[in-house]
C-alpha cells in the first residue's frame, strides 16, 4: 500500500472495528491474546468456541433480531 493511503486505511479499519458490538470487540480481543501462544490446531479449536459463545451474546442476538426485521419488511 501506498504510505499516502496509510493513514485513510487505518482510519477506515478502526471505524469497521469501534461499529461492532462491544461484546465482539472485546471476545475478540481476549481470543487474540490467547492465541498467541497455541498451536494452529488449539487456535481454531478456541476461535470456534469464542464464535459460539459471541452468538449467544444479547448484542449479538439484537444484532440478528435487527436483521431478520429487515429481510421481513
Amino acid at each position: 500500500m501506498p504510505a499516502d493511503e496509510l493513514e485513510g486505511e487505518v482510519d477506515r479499519l478502526a471505524e469497521t472495528i469501534a461499529a461492532k458490538a462491544p461484546t465482539a470487540r472485546r471476545l475478540g480481543k481476549q481470543l487474540f491474546y490467547r492465541q498467541l501462544g497455541m498451536s494452529l490446531p488449539d487456535a481454531y479449536a478456541d476461535a470456534s468456541r469464542t464464535m459460539a459463545r459471541n452468538m449467544m451474546a444479547e448484542d449479538a442476538q439484537a444484532g440478528i433480531d435487527a436483521f431478520l426485521n429487515r429481510k421481513r419488511r
